[in-house]
C-alpha cells in the first residue's frame, strides 16, 4: 500500500497524520486501530517524505499567492510600449534584411 493511500485511510479513520520535525504526529479523538498504526509505522519514512512534500508546496503556494500583484498600466503607457516593440522589430527585421542581402 503506497504512503498516499495509508494517509487516506488515516484521515478516513479520523485520524490526522502530521509532520513533528522528523516523526509523525497523530491527532484523533480515539485511539487508532492498532492495523493502522502498524502500516503507519511500516511507512513512516514515506509519510515523512510525502507529507514534505505536502508542505513544501504549502508554503510555495502561500509565496506565490502573498506577492502583490503587478501594477496595472494606463493606456498611454500600454500605447508607449507598443510603439517601442513595433519599432524595435523593425529594426530587427531591418538587420535581418540588411544580413540576408549581404550573405545573399
Amino acid at each position: 500500500m503506497t504512503a498516499a493511500a495509508i494517509l487516506a485511510r488515516a484521515e478516513a479513520a479520523g485520524v490526522m497524520v502530521r509532520l513533528a520535525g522528523d516523526r509523525l504526529a497523530l491527532v484523533a479523538a480515539t485511539p487508532p486501530p492498532p492495523a493502522l498504526l502498524h502500516d503507519l509505522a511500516g511507512a513512516k519514512v514515506e509519510l515523512l517524505a510525502l507529507l514534505e512534500c505536502r508542505a513544501d508546496e504549502a508554503a510555495e503556494r502561500a509565496a506565490i499567492q502573498a506577492e502583490p500583484p503587478l501594477p496595472a498600466i494606463g493606456t498611454a503607457e500600454r500605447e508607449r510600449l507598443e510603439t517601442k516593440q513595433r519599432l524595435m522589430l523593425a529594426g530587427l527585421r531591418a538587420v535581418a534584411k540588411s544580413k540576408a542581402q549581404t550573405n545573399g
